[in-house]
């Protein structure tokens, strides 16, 4: 559903250019129109290749949550990753604390937004719901994503007032 609203937003943005640059007439006009057509087309890969990667690692982050997988859980994280309070080396203690922690947790994400405002840059926004023996939780969250050396890593996460 996502994609098919993206690539009519983009048609729509197309059609708007074209429209556009058949007002030109002579032959000027014409390598215009024709790179007006073209441009395009990789920003529309670009985008939908991004949503696909970031769509992925918000479910493989929320799988390594759920799993307890720690190694994995703290690699969707990039090195220079700031928690909102204290320090990374504070907030990965405490994670690796809590996902210790033995007893089964769920994660689970759905009404996942991906934009991409950038080249490289990416923000997911969801409704995560956590539930574990001791706590059951919905909240809004918020990913903030960069490409590093083809994966898409976490920079940034907080939770909105829903």
């Amino acid at each position: 559903m996502l994609k098919k609203t993206c690539l009519i937003a983009l048609l729509a943005v197309l059609a708007a250019g074209c429209a556009h640059s058949d007002k030109k007439k002579g032959p000027a006009a014409a390598p215009a129109a024709k790179e007006a057509k073209e441009a395009p087309k990789p920003s529309l890969e670009t985008f939908e290749k991004t949503i696909e990667a970031v769509t992925t690692s918000v479910d493989s982050w929320a799988a390594a949550w759920t799993a307890r997988d720690i190694p994995k859980y703290l690699a969707a994280y990039a090195p220079d990753f700031a928690p909102e309070h204290g320090s990374r080396d504070e907030w990965e203690k405490q994670r690796r604390e809590r996902l210790g922690k033995k007893g089964k947790i769920s994660v689970t994400v759905s009404g996942l937004q991906v934009k991409s405002a950038s080249t490289g840059r990416a923000t997911a926004t969801f409704t995560q719901s956590y539930e574990s023996k001791s706590l059951s939780e919905t909240s809004k969250k918020v990913l903030e994503f960069r490409e590093t050396n083809g994966r898409w890593l976490i920079t940034r996460e907080y939770t909105r007032q829903q």
